[in-house]
């Protein structure tokens, strides 16, 4: 005959009598639904069941209850924390009873510590009410020790929340609108947040709103095309805001800065767009804020040929209603372009005071050319003084459709050539050159003061660097 030990059924029958029998023998464990969340009309969400035990424990048996109709438990699995046990439930309307127990006399029991050890995973039925809470709350828990004694178990609610962390206005997206919410929130403005914004606002989830949770919800933002699942055309706005950029100029190789204008007829909190830039023709840099946006902040982040930009202020403060340019794109072309090539907006939206929403006007290239440089110039040497290494830009303007020979050469204080660093024809463009600080023998100069010159046409132009070692 085999033993107890060995044979599963008796052991789940055991189980259950030690379940519902027995003296308390320890207090202060306690079982506990970890909060969820998921949008209606998806699936695969999980819901965990916590475990924080002082002693062993070697079955449990308990009901999640009030598990309302928009929630669907499809079914639940033992986690590593419960290795060699077995889960299973039974699903009778609005409750879920669930019976844990090792698999056969070998299993260990589930330690004294703290974790989940167990998952359910639920569906969210369309109907659901989104930006909502599901209370979830245990009953009739029944947990053996180790000498198959009943052990005293508290419990503790979870909460599954109809919605997405970050989206705190609840549009189906993160975007523009949910980061300025954020900031109002951690300025304390008005309105007062509701219990969803609190919880979807609350990134990190340390219990409060503040500079880390914007900036988790700016990345969040910046990374996707922005996209409103709403319609736009049954929500009220405060006014519009068009957004225009320039083409890219032709005859022209190098870095240009293609301006963001904006034209708005109220207040502007916030801008969020996408554009089209193909990366294997163009590269872009960091944006940078002008006379008119310098107390806002900019993100940028680029995917594949598309690029999407976030414009915001921390302190809450908007652009004026007017029109006026807000940032410089700085693009690099790889190769001259035979014609203008138009810099078309695809997607944007604008925010104003008290996150209310301006329609956003784009999709209409402009017809205007970006400048690019109209004269020859020649920038300090970055760093400098320098060491090892150091750069130095210099451009031909677009006046010279044809190009032009550039020669860029380093010579000392008396004079004398030390480098020739270009002694060539260059078109229409930026560029920049390095110097590791040899001469043209490939020997290291000393240090001292230097001259770079640049000559171009009939124009030449000079500066000084210093060398140190």
């Amino acid at each position: 005959m085999k033993s107890s030990s060995q044979n599963p059924i008796l052991l789940v029958v055991l189980a259950i009598f030690v379940l519902a029998s027995g003296s308390i023998a320890a207090v202060g464990d306690t079982l506990s639904v970890g909060s969820s969340s998921g949008l209606p009309g998806t699936s695969g969400h999980i819901i965990p069941i916590n475990l924080r035990n002082v002693t062993a424990v070697k079955a449990l048996l308990f009901k999640v209850k009030d598990v309302p109709d928009s929630l669907t438990v499809t079914g639940v699995v033992g986690t590593s924390r419960a290795s060699g046990y077995r889960a299973e439930m039974t699903a009778v309307g609005g409750t879920v009873k669930i019976l844990m127990f090792p698999t056969d006399g070998s299993t260990p029991m589930i330690a004294a510590g703290t974790g989940t050890i167990a998952n359910l995973t639920v569906s969210v039925n369309a109907s659901a009410p989104g930006g909502s809470k599901a209370t979830l709350s245990l009953d009739s828990v029944r947990v053996a020790g180790t000498t198959n004694q009943a052990v005293t178990v508290y419990t503790k609610n979870g909460y599954f929340w109809y919605g997405t962390k970050g989206d705190v206005k609840y549009d189906g997206s993160i975007n523009l609108f949910d980061v300025l919410r954020l900031i109002d929130i951690a300025l304390n403005r008005q309105p007062t947040p509701t219990e969803y914004e609190r919880w979807a606002g609350d990134l990190n989830s340390d219990g409060v709103i503040d500079v880390v949770d914007i900036s988790l919800a700016i990345d969040l933002a910046v990374a996707a095309t922005p996209k409103v699942l709403v319609d736009e055309s049954a929500t009220e706005t405060l006014g519009t805001a068009e957004l225009q950029m320039p083409a890219l100029p032709q005859n022209f190789k190098g870095q240009v800065a293609i301006p963001l204008t904006v034209k708005a007829d109220a207040p502007v909190s916030g801008l969020q767009f996408s554009f089209r830039l193909d990366p294997r023709r163009f590269l872009i840099a960091q944006p940078q804020m002008t006379d008119l946006s310098k107390n806002m902040s900019v993100a940028i982040h680029t995917a594949n040929d598309q690029v999407h930009v976030m414009v915001y202020s921390l302190s809450g403060d908007p652009l004026p209603a007017g029109e006026g340019t807000v940032l410089q794109l700085p693009i690099t072309i790889a190769e001259p372009l035979a014609n203008p090539e138009k810099m078309e907006i695809t997607s944007a939206m604008a925010g104003s005071v008290g996150g209310s929403k301006l329609q956003a006007l784009y999709g209409q290239a402009s017809t205007e050319v970006a400048n690019a440089p109209g004269s020859y110039a020649l920038m300090q040497n970055t760093p400098n003084p320098f060491n090892m290494s150091t750069k130095i830009t210099y451009e031909v303007p677009s006046l010279k459709a044809g190009g032009v020979d550039v020669q860029l050469v380093i010579y000392n204080a008396q004079g004398q050539v030390v480098r020739t660093l270009e002694d060539l024809h260059r078109a229409p463009g930026r560029y920049t050159v390095n110097w590791d600080g040899r001469d043209d023998a490939g020997s290291y100069v000393s240090s001292g003061v230097y001259f770079y010159k640049m000559t171009a046409d009939n124009v030449v132009l000079t500066k000084k660097l210093a060398v140190t070692k």
